[in-house]
């Protein structure tokens, strides 16, 4: 019995000692230590694969050509489709767009025509289906621009068009060509 107490004592004693010199082996941090923080890299936009198969094709590579006799239906005002990929390096990052319809920063500060937020989803890709109703377009006759603009933040000023940081913005555009029946024909050097 006594044996065993003796036994129990020197293991007791053993794991003192090997706490303590673990203890003592490690490094006490006193000054705070800077972790490097994720540089914020800009946004782009491509067009989605499915822009150039739509009815209306919107693709970025393409003028649109929306006529409102043959592209409104029956039953609504009509409107059309702008399906875009947004690609972030910065995964977990918020972006938020404005989206615009003859813009001119200079002469016009008139609000964007959509705007919201794109949720981060882990991935580089982030799909966004834009939609803009023909009403928002303009006068037929002319040739319209639509305007894209992606970044982590806007400034809170109206229109909110420029990025609070200029590096981190993604701009698309695409040309409109608008018609009608009264007005079938759209001289682009015209194009704002």
């Amino acid at each position: 019995m006594a044996r065993d107490r003796s036994a129990r004592q020197l293991i007791l004693m053993l794991a003192s000692m090997l706490v303590s010199t673990s203890t003592l082996s490690g490094c006490l941090v006193t000054e705070p230590i800077d972790v490097p923080r994720e540089e914020n890299l800009p946004p782009s936009i491509v067009s989605a694969p499915s822009a150039a198969t739509l009815t209306i094709p919107t693709d970025l590579g393409s003028i649109v050509s929306i006529d409102l006799d043959r592209d409104t239906p029956v039953d609504g005002p009509g409107e059309a489709l702008f399906p875009v990929e947004v690609r972030d390096p910065n995964l977990d990052q918020a972006l938020f767009y404005r989206l615009f319809v003859d813009f001119d920063p200079e002469l016009n500060r008139s609000p964007a025509i959509d705007n919201n937020r794109i949720e981060p989803n882990s991935g580089l890709t982030r799909e966004l289906d834009l939609t803009v109703p023909f009403t928002a377009l303009g006068a037929t006759g002319r040739c319209h621009k639509l305007e894209l603009r992606v970044s982590s933040a806007f400034v809170d000023s109206f229109p909110q068009y420029d990025a609070v940081d200029p590096q981190d913005l993604a701009v698309a555009i695409w040309w409109i060509r608008l018609t009608d029946e009264v007005r079938p024909t759209v001289d682009l050097s015209t194009c704002p």
